[in-house]
């Protein structure tokens, strides 16, 4: 089964998402997102799935989970209460900077471990549970210092490796899914539902990452590759420009040449004879089109 995308909500001001969950049961999907996570299990029990690893849990569970690792706590059929304390860490926080500089080079080798998943054998007496439990609800700004502080105890206890092998990263298989799927139908109508349920996400998380991974949206990436064939198209056939419209997936000639010229600062027909004059120039051969 495919692991769902989740996506986090802006950070803000903030470093991290932290929160603690008390629920009937935990109710998450198989999913994954592109930030480490650690969850410490206050109450509950039931079966871990990180990636390929299945373990039984209960209180106490502490685990560290790398970007993109695929993950979800599934409760035993008879658990009525389920407590838990997530702490969240997006790439780009600075916190990360702050691991990679020389002195907490330590730290910086942990969260690179936990690609693979990672649970700590930590007794149930140890500090760093009291420490995640205050972290949830405190609002100051001493919460970062305790965040590293936290980490610092986590580098101290020994931990099981979850994964043997290192898993798939699919933050880059959504990538690829969505641009694989906008290539293969861009010369048809594409509607943000039908790309958003082909990859099995909603549309406003579809929106959200596809943004955040090509810094475009679905229109402005559609239209730019619908540009770039068309380009091809007037550089490489004699097919008349209303041809090219359609055949690049324009469903009208005048959007054709609005987009075109948007883009490249020229319309259609100026940018063939452009490309036709450095040809001649090039080659000495005069290739034959028409409008």
């Amino acid at each position: 089964m495919q692991p769902k995308y989740e996506f986090l909500p802006e950070l803000g001001s903030q470093s991290f998402h932290v929160k603690r969950y008390v629920v009937a049961s935990f109710d998450a999907p198989w999913h994954y997102h592109t930030e480490w996570e650690l969850t410490y299990i206050i109450q509950s029990s039931g079966y871990r799935y990180v990636g390929e690893n299945v373990a039984k849990f209960e209180e106490g569970d502490l685990v560290l989970l790398g970007p993109d690792l695929p993950h979800y706590w599934k409760n035993h059929a008879e658990t009525s209460m389920a407590e838990a304390v997530v702490v969240q860490i997006p790439k780009e926080s600075i916190i990360w900077q702050i691991f990679n500089a020389h002195e907490w080079q330590q730290l910086a080798l942990l969260l690179s471990r936990a690609s693979s998943g990672l649970c700590f054998n930590a007794i149930s007496t140890h500090p760093i549970f009291e420490k995640l439990k205050y972290l949830a609800s405190d609002k100051s700004g001493n919460r970062f210092l305790l965040l590293l502080e936290i980490f610092d105890l986590l580098s101290n206890i020994d931990f099981e490796v979850l994964n043997s092998q290192p898993q798939k990263n699919h933050t880059s298989l959504f990538a690829k899914a969505a641009l694989d799927y906008i290539h293969k139908n861009f010369k048809t109508e594409i509607s943000l539902t039908d790309i958003s349920s082909h990859l099995n996400v909603s549309a406003p998380t579809f929106c959200r990452v596809f943004k955040q991974l090509t810094h475009k949206t679905l229109f402005e990436y559609l239209i730019q590759h619908r540009v770039n064939y068309a380009k091809r198209l007037l550089r490489e056939t004699d097919l008349s420009i209303s041809d090219i419209a359609f055949e690049s997936g324009f469903n009208n000639w005048s959007n054709f040449n609005r987009q075109f010229a948007k883009l490249e600062g020229q319309n259609p027909t100026t940018y063939r004879k452009i490309q036709k004059q450095k040809m001649v120039a090039t080659t000495g051969i005069e290739p034959v089109s028409r409008v």
